[in-house]
């Protein structure tokens, strides 16, 4: 789920920064006049870490009907807990905002941008969003390409090849926080792409990118590095980004 932050948002804002239509230090985001789109990659934005946007619509039910609007709005009425850039607090608020950003930037849905953009560069086809009408329409063949996720008491079902992530499943199964789905060779093979990308000396996006990993503070943008605490510690060497 929250690779979708790194292989897909954090790739996405590289290539919208290279070609011109995002800029680290701009505040584009009108709720939050304050909060830089560095800030959010940072997760230094002083949003919270997570809220129950979900409940803004009714329970799924049997149903896959979800209601993207009325949970943006929600996200967007969220208060930030601290002001920009005096502490980190890892945001999947910040990332549903930046995700939406980057549709009205780069003009097309997520999933459309991450197959366009994102996929090439990180050499894997089978890394991917599931559709909105993924869930109503399982077959005992689509079952085969899922594991079956937890029961979730909101939905009333097994979340199956469908985001586990509420917020992400009620914004339509794509969101800058989560939704990704692939298998294990997927992942790696994106990894070593990212390897690639961080250790070449080219443009463009991967440049971005190499910016992104060595950016200073205590995390990169949008990557996580080493720490003394927390999810890296003792997981990850002194020149190394991750999730």
């Amino acid at each position: 789920a929250s690779l979708t932050k790194v292989l897909s948002t954090t790739v996405l804002c590289a290539v919208a920064i290279e070609k011109g239509c995002l800029c680290l230090e701009e505040t584009p985001l009108p709720r939050w006049p304050r909060i830089r789109v560095l800030d959010v990659l940072a997760h230094t934005s002083g949003l919270p870490a997570w809220r129950p946007h979900f409940q803004a619509v009714q329970a799924f039910g049997a149903s896959a009907a979800f209601d993207a609007a009325r949970v943006l709005a929600d996200v967007f009425a969220t208060v930030p807990e601290r002001n920009p850039s005096t502490s980190t607090i890892y945001s999947d608020v910040g990332f549903i905002a930046l995700g939406r950003l980057l549709e009205e930037r780069l003009g097309s849905p997520l999933g459309k941008l991450f197959a366009e953009h994102a996929q090439p560069l990180l050499s894997t086809a089978g890394l991917h969003y599931c559709p909105p009408w993924h869930a109503a329409a399982m077959t005992q063949e689509l079952q085969a390409r899922y594991v079956a996720g937890e029961r979730c008491p909101w939905r009333r079902r097994i979340a199956w090849g469908e985001a586990q992530d509420e917020n992400c499943a009620a914004l339509g199964g794509a969101a800058g926080h989560a939704g990704l789905f692939g298998s294990v060779g997927d992942v790696v093979a994106a990894g070593r792409s990212l390897v690639r990308m961080l250790q070449s000396k080219h443009l463009g996006a991967s440049a971005v990118l190499r910016e992104f990993a060595s950016w200073p503070g205590s995390r990169g943008l949008g990557f996580d590095r080493q720490s003394d605490g927390g999810s890296t510690a003792g997981s990850l060497g002194a020149h190394s980004v991750g999730h």
